[in-house]
């Protein structure tokens, strides 16, 4: 594989030491365990990561709050691996900043598959697109570089909300149900993940620095779900 450094956070050393052992043998060697969070957020102030494995009950702090650290030194995918299945733990996770959840027991495949997707993101990419801007008044979005700008002045975005805004944009005037852009970006089809997606669409807003009630670019069509609609000075909301 390409230089792509891994992160692994966990305490459960048996664990961090077999899922370093397959992500070996599948081609990804540049991989660092950690079984602290202060740990971590050393490493990160000097280091690069291109994908962090997170635990959430770890002996010296909750990957939540982690999260939140994190993101003021790296926007890189980051993926929770954590035996909290409720609901609203996995609201609390992409409150925080997380891409994506896994569920502990999980199986090793799956967790091998959603890394080898996000490295595909990383360098897998239409050559015929390599210098491709998405342009809707204020906001331009580079693909080649999975750059946003706003006003001139980029934007960092972690990797799901950022593949959210892109598919939308790339889709303008297309309504998406909340369990259809579920299904096409986590890759699940569970029923009743409505609320992940209404997470991120809320955290891009933010992002944008968008009035939530009058939104620039990403439509709410109340009741069936989000389309992409930018018109300036228009009302965003159906």
């Amino acid at each position: 594989m390409k230089d792509f450094r891994i992160l692994l956070v966990d305490d459960e050393i048996g664990l961090t030491d077999m899922i370093k052992i397959v992500l070996n043998k599948e081609g990804f060697n540049d991989v660092y365990t950690f079984d602290k969070g202060h740990d971590l957020l050393t490493f990160l102030q000097a280091n690069k990561a291109d994908l962090i494995l997170l635990d959430v009950m770890l002996p010296d702090t909750d990957g939540f709050s982690l999260c939140q650290s994190v993101r003021h030194l790296t926007s890189c995918p980051l993926i929770f691996l954590t035996a909290r299945t409720r609901e609203q733990d996995k609201i609390i996770g992409f409150n925080a900043g997380g891409d994506d959840y896994i569920t502990k027991p999980f199986a090793i495949s799956e967790l091998v598959a959603r890394i080898k997707a996000h490295y595909r993101r990383k360098y897998e990419y239409d050559p015929d697109q390599q210098d491709c801007v998405l342009e809707f008044g204020p906001l331009k979005i580079n693909l080649n570089l999975s750059q946003v700008y706003l006003n001139q002045e980029p934007v960092n975005f972690p990797a799901k909300e950022l593949e959210l805004l892109i598919f939308l944009a790339q889709h303008p005037q297309r309504l998406f149900t909340s369990q259809e852009l579920y299904s096409l970006l986590w890759n699940k089809d569970e029923v009743g993940e409505e609320n992940t997606v209404a997470v991120h669409i809320n955290r891009i807003r933010k992002r944008l620095a968008e009035d939530a009630k009058h939104p620039l670019f990403i439509k709410t069509v109340r009741g069936i779900g989000y389309k992409f609609a930018f018109e300036e000075g228009v009302n965003n909301e159906e």
